[in-house]
């Protein structure tokens, strides 16, 4: 039953990405920490979201924009591993707490549309917090969307480097989290269930994608997010 679940929540999760370009561990991970225990559905959803964003790449490589990402990247080397320290020290309770409230204040962030310059420092210290934030609560995209936001990307330019971006960013997690013995038999089997579930899911994304205002799209996700992050908080604090 925990794996049709999780099966049911990637390719919700892999919709989302493919309509709005970000969105598959911010939408997914609370859900799947509500199936199984917040350290697993992180590295689960980390390493899911690695996946989901290569092919996203792989399918939009033209409209990638390299210029802004050195940067973020370098903040990204320097994220990860401080990320991993707090990652293997904390609760399940303060883990699930944390996923919940970083959950709503993206979503506050993004519904204001929250505006910085685009810069080296401000780029690096989005990197820097994003990849804290990714091997930590996998949500990791917010501070790339408002530095790429800085630059002024249009919508599919700027999908598809937040999947390169992402899919880099993945693939360094996923690697710290391997050699921290984070990658179990059970994060394992629930990658087995979620890969087909992504390819239907985005595969019905790309559909919405091309029927669905940007506007629209980015309202929906919004709500989602916030109702997730309600969810999992109250569940954090009875337990």
């Amino acid at each position: 039953m925990d794996l049709a679940l999780a099966a049911v929540i990637f390719l919700l999760a892999a919709g989302v990405q493919a309509v709005t370009g970000f969105g598959f561990v911010l939408l997914g991970l609370p859900l799947l920490a509500l199936v199984v225990d917040a350290h697993t559905a992180v590295v689960a959803c980390v390493a899911a979201g690695l996946v989901v964003c290569a092919w996203g790449w792989l399918q939009e490589r033209a409209f990638v924009d390299f210029t802004p990402m050195r940067w973020l990247l370098i903040g990204t080397v320097v994220g990860v591993p401080l990320g991993l320290v707090v990652f293997t020290r904390v609760s399940e309770q303060a883990l699930m707490f944390g996923i919940g409230a970083l959950v709503l204040i993206s979503a506050l962030l993004l519904a204001v549309r929250v505006g910085v310059r685009a810069g080296r420092g401000v780029a690096t210290g989005a990197g820097v917090l994003s990849g804290f934030l990714l091997v930590t609560t996998g949500t990791n995209g917010p501070p790339l969307v408002i530095a790429l936001q800085a630059v002024a990307l249009r919508p599919v330019p700027m999908r598809a480097t937040l999947q390169a971006l992402m899919a880099i960013q993945g693939v360094f997690g996923v690697a710290m989290l391997g050699a921290a013995g984070r990658v179990t038999g059970e994060v394992l089997a629930i990658l087995a269930v979620a890969l087909p579930a992504i390819v239907v899911g985005w595969a019905l994304g790309e559909r919405v994608f091309r029927r669905m205002s940007e506007e629209v799209a980015r309202r929906v996700v919004l709500v989602a997010l916030v109702i997730n992050g309600v969810v999992l908080i109250a569940t954090a604090l009875t337990r």
